[in-house]
């Protein structure tokens, strides 16, 4: 089983070894040490109900190096528990897991846990209780769990796999430990002996301006200290999935165990964009050993727009997602991409844990890192503390008597009102999640009221905001909530109506977020708030495989523009808040935790490129116009304008998906930008604009303005609708002239009854060269009415990254079955692919299947994704019941195109 490094690998993990060491022997290694800025945000709340616990990097109590964790947890009942999950994964042949823990005397119990890529957890109990103050070290040997569930249930620790630590409260209470040192020993083989990772220079391999040439730095090491000569194959691909460079280089790893630094260089040709990088090592025998897949964006600025009148924000939240080593980082990246604010949020149990005892050094700090970056803060006030709780094991349950509530608001804004003018009273209340077991818009009212009165009180010149209501969403009742708000008297009881606009998966022309505003805002203004601002405290789309709400990353950067444009042009919209800027570390199964157009390591998705080029051409613009073209409205044009300029921009609306174009006269005086902010150059005099799902931005002066507003209503729509984009290249994977048939191409599986099934090489039927493979199958109805003949291919080679297409040649027998075919990615996730759902015919037929369109997949880590490298696995003749029980399908020339 080899080690593969994840691409969302946050931290380097630090493995030092002696040298000499040889194969079998026992080697320890460092999971984590801490001492990297921002280490603790690497292991994220997994799962359990010790709400408001936080994990930090810490210098107050260290067992070795400079940092260790620090774990503040709150237990609001007695059975009260989290999980803490490492990013980093664990090398293969683990014999032993060990760290060191700071106790507190709590009697609380401890525990780890491995997850393998099955899902299948490993616990392992460390302490029955926390009966000791200070450092101590705990062992357990990785092949005594405790006990086993989920996932295969093979008891094998299937790899890739993760470390979490685990605790479990004996009572009540809150209290704090420190962990450290957190160690793995494992068999030195020659699966993991070599370690390969990415260094993480620049931040998020992110460059601010436009670059000529620009390098992605890897490290590589030798585990056991000897000197190593390895052939790394890198590729580099930009946005359209095009190969910009690709190649190979010798990896010359010295002795001991000091990293050999790589660099893959590639050159932008001063171009913005998001580029995806895949190197893969290997011995000199070809061996495979390692995968680092990563990303890197090159974009425009950098660009620090800060201010007030900025509309552009994110919820950061710099105090509860960033380390304290890692925040200043995190905060100038989010700054110079172009947001201007950050939705924080304020924890009444951890600030006032105890009635009456307000502790801020949660939040003191974080909020003089923003105001270092200039990042205006819109405060979020919520949820209930424990104590407070009208239940108290509920998280988000509402308080028992608002006047707490109230004095918590007034406290925090007494606290911030130097710095922070705006504040949100509470979240989403009218969905039963976050106001159990019943949202009530009377009660919200209420809590409201006594907020806005609170806060006006401490600050009277801040803004209050009412929580983001989700009206119009899923909840039917939300209009009707916002309605019996006003009703009760809410509009005298906050300045700004804060929304939440999810309608994910869709797109937000799909979403309906035109009508719902209009809706909205005629709500607003029956009641009298014709002049009341409307924000958008919460929108985005996440990019979870696997997750039926998901989008793809392509798509998640087309509606980031789209939703800040309809949004921005509405009326009244002033700001408007992505969720989130980064992901959490269990992004991959925690939908909720992809929704940040950063990766957990920094590195970014294609919406962050998006972004940093809409924020960039946006800046200090308002809306001023918009026009609609065609007759389903295929193409919405809008304007926004500012001092000297105007820009216009125009991104695709319709239900179906067209294209459009029209052309322009080339004028110094305009300027035409794609999705990332490159200037489209001029042909014969003319620039030609081509108009899809992506943004396009044109930059003008005024007097141009309603000139190319009417140039664009005239734009043609093209004869067909956008397609994929084709392959330009094919590899031939096999011509099945020199075939090892029993070796190389075997029977794998076959269903009942199947045992006269023949896998050949024939002269019979050729469609090209001497031979073909020839699968002549037999069904014995005596035995089984169905079942699969399965051709298994232990010999072709890697497919290359960013195959499309994979096309066969197949001579049919007419027999109604159909022809399957399958891959096998590097997690050993499979998935099938239909080259014919029926042989209809006999004769030589050209077969081929889009591999972004399989029929199945399962196994492996069933994230739905196919992770290179992928391989051809085999190919199946599937005989349903009522069809040709017996007969030959010969199949030659089989390609992949990319």
């Amino acid at each position: 089983m080899n080690y593969t490094l994840a691409r969302h690998l946050k931290a380097v993990m630090i493995l030092v070894f002696c040298a000499g060491l040889s194969f079998g022997e026992e080697i320890r290694g460092s999971m984590a040490d801490f001492e990297l800025p921002g280490s603790a945000s690497n292991w994220n709340w997994y799962w359990g109900n010790a709400a408001n616990s936080t994990i930090s990097d810490s210098t107050e109590q260290v067992h070795g190096g400079r940092q260790s964790a620090r774990v503040d947890y709150v237990f609001s009942k007695n059975d009260g528990n989290f999980t803490l999950q490492c990013g980093t994964p664990i090398p293969p042949s683990p014999t032993s897991l060990s760290l060191w823990v700071y106790g507190d005397n709590s009697g609380h119990s401890i525990a780890l846990r491995i997850i393998d890529r099955t899902g299948e957890t490993f616990l392992y109990r460390l302490a029955l209780a926390i009966d000791w103050t200070g450092w101590r070290q705990i062992t357990v040997s990785t092949d005594k769990p405790t006990e086993t569930w989920s996932g295969n249930k093979d008891g094998i620790i299937d790899l890739p796999a993760i470390i979490a630590f685990q605790m479990n409260g004996k009572s009540a209470g809150k209290g704090t430990i420190y962990i450290d040192d957190v160690e793995i020993t494992s068999q030195l083989t020659s699966d993991n002996r070599i370690s390969m990772q990415h260094a993480g220079e620049p931040t998020g391999n992110i460059w601010f301006g436009a670059q000529d040439k620009v390098a992605v730095e890897l490290l590589v090491r030798d585990r056991g200290g000897a000197a190593t000569e390895l052939q790394l194959a890198y590729r580099v691909l930009n946005w359209n999935d095009d190969t910009i460079c690709e190649g190979t280089q010798t990896v010359h790893v010295a002795s001991g165990s000091s990293p050999t630094q790589v660099q893959i260089p590639f050159s932008t040709k001063g171009l913005f964009g998001h580029y995806r990088i895949a190197a893969t090592l290997r011995r000199s025998d070809g061996t495979f050993l390692q995968r680092v897949d990563t990303t890197a964006a090159v974009v425009p600025g950098p660009q620090a727009f800060s201010g007030a009148d900025n509309p552009f924000g994110m919820n950061l939240s710099v105090a509860r997602r960033y380390g304290i080593t890692e925040r200043a980082t995190g905060a100038d990246l989010a700054i110079h991409s172009g947001m201007g604010w950050s939705r924080e949020a304020f924890s009444w149990e951890t600030i006032e844990s105890e009635k009456g005892k307000f502790v801020w050094d949660a939040y003191d700090e974080p909020m003089r890192v923003a105001a270092h970056a200039n990042i205006e803060v819109l405060g979020l006030l919520g949820y209930a503390a424990a104590w407070a709780r009208r239940d108290s094991a509920g998280y988000t349950s509402p308080p028992r008597d608002v006047a707490d509530y109230a004095n918590f608001v007034y406290q925090v804004v007494s606290r911030y009102k130097g710095q922070i003018k705006y504040w949100e009273i509470w979240n989403e209340p009218d969905s039963p999640s976050f106001w159990p077991p019943k949202s009530d818009a009377a009660e919200y009212t209420a809590l409201l009221k006594a907020a806005y009165a609170a806060a006006k009180r401490a600050d009277p010149s801040c803004h209050v905001l009412t929580a983001g209501l989700l009206v119009g969403m899923c909840h039917r009742d939300n209009w009707a909530f916002l309605e019996e708000m006003y009703r009760l008297g809410a509009k005298d009881a906050f300045d700004i109506l804060a929304w939440h606009a999810y309608c994910d998966p869709r797109s937000p022309e799909e979403g309906g977020y035109a009508k719902r505003l209009v809706t909205l805002r005629q709500i607003m203004d029956k009641n009298g708030d014709a002049d009341k601002p409307i924000w958008l405290t919460e929108e985005g789309w996440a990019t979870a495989p696997g997750q039926p709400r998901s989008v793809d990353t392509a798509t998640q950067a087309q509606y980031l523009v789209r939703a800040h444009v309809l949004s921005l042009a509405a009326n009244g919209v002033e700001k408007f808040f992505w969720f989130l800027f980064r992901d959490g570390g269990n992004w991959e199964s925690d939908f909720d935790q992809s929704y940040g157009i950063l990766y957990p390591d920094n590195t970014p998705k294609p919406a962050f490129s998006a972004y940093a080029a809409m924020t960039h051409a946006l800046q200090k613009k308002t809306f001023v116009a918009t026009t609609f073209v065609g007759m389903t409205n295929d193409l919405a044009c809008y304007a926004f304008q500012g001092d000297g300029e105007a820009t216009v921009v125009i991104c695709y609306t319709g239900a179906d998906q067209v294209t459009l174009r029209t052309e322009i006269n080339a004028d110094p005086t305009i300027i035409v930008l794609d999705h990332f902010g490159n200037a489209v150059a001029p042909s014969a005099g003319k620039l030609e604009l081509t108009f899809d799902a992506a943004p396009v931005y044109i930059v003008a002066p005024k007097a141009r303005l309603a000139e190319i507003l009417e140039k664009l209503s005239s734009a043609g729509r093209t004869d067909k609708a956008i397609q994929a984009k084709e392959p330009t290249h094919s590899l031939m994977l096999e011509d099945f002239e020199e075939v090892g048939w029993g070796s190389e191409w075997n029977l794998g599986w076959l269903g009942s009854g199947h045992e006269g099934t023949v896998l050949s090489a024939s002269a019979e039927q050729v469609h090209a060269g001497k031979t073909s493979g020839k699968l002549a199958f037999q069904l014995d109805p005596t035995k089984g009415k169905y079942g699969l003949c399965y051709a298994q291919v232990d010999r072709i080679a890697e497919l290359p990254e960013g195959a499309k297409i994979i096309g066969m040649w197949v001579y049919g027998d007419a027999s109604g079955n159909s022809v399957t075919f399958r891959l096998i990615d590097r997690n050993d996730e499979v998935f099938q692919y239909n080259l014919a759902a029926k042989i209809e015919r006999s004769g030589w037929q050209y077969l081929e299947a889009r591999l972004d369109r399989p029929v199945s997949h399962f196994g492996g880590d069933k994230n739905g994704r196919l992770d290179y490298p992928i391989r051809f696995q085999g190919l199946i003749v599937s005989v349903k019941p009522m069809r040709k029980t017996e007969g030959v399908v010969f199949f030659d020339d089989l390609v992949v195109k990319y």
